[in-house]
C-alpha cells in the first residue's frame, strides 16, 4: 500500500529539516556576502512579529540548551516552533511505522497493489532502501501539503497578535482546554510525548537497519499481543 509506509518514511527523513535551519545565533561570515547583514541577535528569519512572551512556559521546559539556540527572543520563538513541528511529525511517524508493517501486505494484497514493506517486514527508508517503490506523485502531493501548512503557520505568526508557537487553531475534537492552566498542561504533554517519539522513530530506523528485521517482528508483544492465542 502506498500510504502508510511512505508516510512513516516521510515523517522520519523530514523531521530534521527545521531543527538544522540556520540558527539565530549563527556566526557571521567574514566574507562580503554577509558583510551587510545585521548582528545575529537581530535576525528574525521569516518571522517579523516574534516575541519571546508568546512562548508559553510549561513544566516541560527544563532549561536544557547547551548550544544556546534560544538565547535571543527570535531564537526562543523559532526553536519552539521547530520543536513542536518535530514533536507532531515524530508522534505521527512513531504510530504509522508499525501500522505500515502490520497492515501493508494484507491491504496491498486485498486491493491488488504492490507491497511496499520488504520481505522482512521493514519499512522503506534511507537506511533500509526501497524508496524507489514510492510514486513521485505521492512525494509531490506531500510537499505541496506541507508547504501550505507551513505558509499558513508563518502567516498566522506574523499577523495574529494572539498567536503562540504551534497554535494553528486546528482542534476538530475540541480537546484543547480553554483555561490557561489546562493549555499549559496540554502543551507540556505534547512536548514530552513528542520528544519521546523523536527518540522512538530514530530508534526504529536504526534498529531495523542493524537487525535486518521489522520492528513488529522484533517486539511482537507490543504489536501482536494476541497473535499467539489465535
Amino acid at each position: 500500500m502506498k500510504f502508510f509506509a511512505p508516510f512513516a518514511v516521510l515523517l522520519t527523513i523530514t523531521g530534521s529539516a527545521d531543527a538544522f535551519a540556520p540558527s539565530i545565533n549563527a556566526h557571521q561570515s567574514s566574507t562580503a556576502l554577509f558583510s551587510t547583514l545585521p548582528p545575529s541577535s537581530e535576525w528574525k528569519g521569516y518571522y517579523t512579529n516574534y516575541d519571546d512572551s508568546k512562548v508559553v512556559k510549561t513544566d516541560a521546559d527544563v532549561g536544557f540548551d547547551p548550544l544556546g539556540f534560544s538565547d535571543t527572543k527570535a531564537g526562543l520563538f523559532f526553536m519552539r516552533e521547530a520543536e513542536i513541528k518535530h514533536c507532531r511529525l515524530a508522534m505521527l511517524a512513531a504510530a504509522s511505522w508499525p501500522i505500515a508493517e502490520l497492515f501493508d501486505k494484507p491491504l496491498a494484497n486485498l486491493l491488488g497493489q504492490p507491497v511496499i514493506v520488504d520481505a522482512t517486514d521493514r519499512n522503506p527508508s534511507l537506511l533500509n532502501g526501497g524508496l524507489e517503490k514510492i510514486s513521485p506523485i505521492y512525494w509531490a502531493a506531500i510537499l505541496v501539503a506541507a508547504a501550505a501548512v507551513d505558509l499558513t503557520q508563518i502567516n498566522m505568526a506574523n499577523t495574529d497578535p494572539t498567536y503562540t508557537p504551534g497554535n494553528l487553531g486546528w482542534d476538530p475534537l475540541g480537546l484543547y482546554p480553554k483555561d490557561e492552566a489546562g493549555k499549559k498542561s496540554m502543551l507540556a504533554k505534547e512536548l514530552r510525548n513528542g520528544r519521546l517519539a523523536m527518540i522512538a522513530i530514530t530508534a526504529f530506523a536504526a534498529q531495523e537497519y542493524v537487525t535486518q528485521s521489522g520492528i513488529v517482528d522484533q517486539t511482537p508483544i507490543f504489536f501482536k499481543p494476541f497473535a499467539g492465542l489465535l
